[in-house]
């Protein structure tokens, strides 16, 4: 596959790139799991990726094009501040691990709606700019525990959010195996 990838605060975090002082208790000690985990060619993978990838129509980045790595696009006005720096149309965050849809529009009080996606939604890229967040493959946090990611389809000009029920029992017992912190365990299978 050619892939194009973006790194987040955890990934920061298991490199030693950012420190875990603003995580919370059960993040810093999954953050520090994963940094023991790391084969030097991973670390080195993770190391060499660019805070923001722009190609063709996209832009991809794990926070916002303001704070790459740690600002949360849950708000209009981040949602906006974030679009007055996206030079294409169409961008694609995570960060949030909430699928959800941002739409430039001059003519809203807000100056950007935002939508939350559910499963089987598709969006039609249009002229204006808009920002979507496929939500979490491994960590969803709308509620929903299945897995979430978006299609791209090149030729109709969509992107299609979809949810995948995967067995969460089995991570989690891998979890458990591990010692990983028992609310991080157990939020899996609630979407939190």
């Amino acid at each position: 596959f050619d892939l194009r990838c973006v790194p987040g605060n955890h990934d920061h975090a298991a490199i030693g790139l950012l420190p875990t002082d603003d995580f919370n208790r059960d993040a810093a000690a999954a953050a520090h799991w994963t940094a023991d985990q790391l084969s030097p060619e991973e670390r080195s993978y993770l190391e060499s990726l660019p805070h923001i990838v722009q190609e063709g129509d996209f832009t991809l980045v794990h926070g916002t094009l303001r704070w790459p790595i740690w600002e949360y696009l849950y708000s209009p006005d981040v949602a906006l501040a974030h679009l007055q720096r996206q030079q294409t149309p169409f961008g694609l965050v995570g960060h949030t691990h909430v699928p959800m849809l941002v739409v430039e529009d001059e003519k809203a009080k807000e100056g950007c709606p935002m939508y939350h996606l559910e499963d089987g939604t598709a969006v039609k890229l249009d002229d204006g700019r808009l920002v979507i967040n496929p939500g979490g493959v491994g960590q969803p946090r709308d509620g929903d525990p299945r897995a979430s990611y978006a299609v791209y389809d090149s030729d109709a000009r969509t992107v299609t959010l979809h949810r995948l029920e995967y067995d969460i029992a089995a991570t989690q017992k891998k979890m458990e195996a591990a010692a990983l912190p028992r609310w991080l365990i157990y939020r899996l299978s609630i979407g939190q």
